[in-house]
């Protein structure tokens, strides 16, 4: 093994990588051969094709810490929605809104005017 070279073979291949950044991994092979360091298929293709992985913050795959004597979190049920009451509540209309559109249709010349106009908007989107 050739250690005082580079360090060790993970550096080795690294360095080989940064001279000859398109080469396979069986060039790498041969080319670290030739320098005298024997590596296997999978330590240079590790290293080649997980070069470019963002490093990570080492909180992956741990698992959060549970207090002993902490009760365990309740479930939380699904409201079942009846049909009817769910329509129900999108048809309601505020006072508010109503003075609104009868400004509108006001404006716009009639309420058959605002329905074209309303239309249009509609087709728009």
């Amino acid at each position: 093994m050739a250690k005082a070279v580079h360090g060790s073979k993970s550096t080795a291949v690294r360095a080989y990588f940064s001279k000859n950044p398109g080469a396979s991994v069986p060039e790498a092979l041969a080319g670290l051969k030739a320098q005298g360091i024997t590596t296997s298929v999978a330590l240079v293709s590790k290293i080649k094709y997980s070069g470019n992985r963002k490093a990570s913050n080492g909180r992956r795959g741990r698992r959060k810490s549970v207090e002993l004597n902490a009760p365990a979190p309740k479930k939380r049920r699904k409201k079942s929605v009846r049909r009817g009451a769910a329509a129900a509540s999108s048809d309601r209309v505020s006072l508010s809104e109503l003075i609104g559109a009868k400004e509108l249709a006001e404006q716009l010349g009639g309420v058959d005017k605002a329905r074209e106009a309303l239309a249009a908007l509609a087709r728009l989107q």
